[in-house]
């Protein structure tokens, strides 16, 4: 069985969301991290394991890779420089406790359809 990407589908494969990012679509590989907006990396600076969220985690990721080079953005090398090293603990450092999460397509046909008739009223 081949490798999976986060979202679980085979690697390589995008995934519906933005931060279903695969092995083959590691944020560092993908021409650095400063190259595309932070929605496109699908990624928040120190998230290592790609879950929106900046955690211990992803300190846990960081740390086990501190000091090795090779890793990219999943091995805790937020800086993409090729050394997991205290730059990266920087981002983790700046970014612990931050969580995002996009809205869901059903959440925002549910607000389209509660808006609906607010926006089109008839006046008497």
């Amino acid at each position: 069985m081949g490798a999976l990407g986060v979202s679980g589908q085979p690697a390589g494969t995008p995934g519906p969301y933005p931060w279903d990012w695969s092995p083959l679509q590691d944020p560092c590989q993908a021409g650095g991290a400063w190259d595309m907006p932070l929605w496109a990396r699908g990624a928040i600076d120190g998230d290592a394991n790609l879950d929106r969220t900046v955690d211990g985690l992803d300190y846990n990721t960081w740390s086990l890779h501190y000091l090795q080079t090779g890793w990219g953005w999943t091995g805790g090398n937020f800086n993409c420089d090729d050394l997991v090293d205290g730059l990266d603990y920087s981002y983790w450092a700046i970014y612990h406790g931050v969580s995002y999460d996009l809205p869901e397509p059903a959440c925002l046909m549910l607000l389209a359809l509660t808006a609906w008739p607010l926006l089109f009223r008839r006046s008497r």
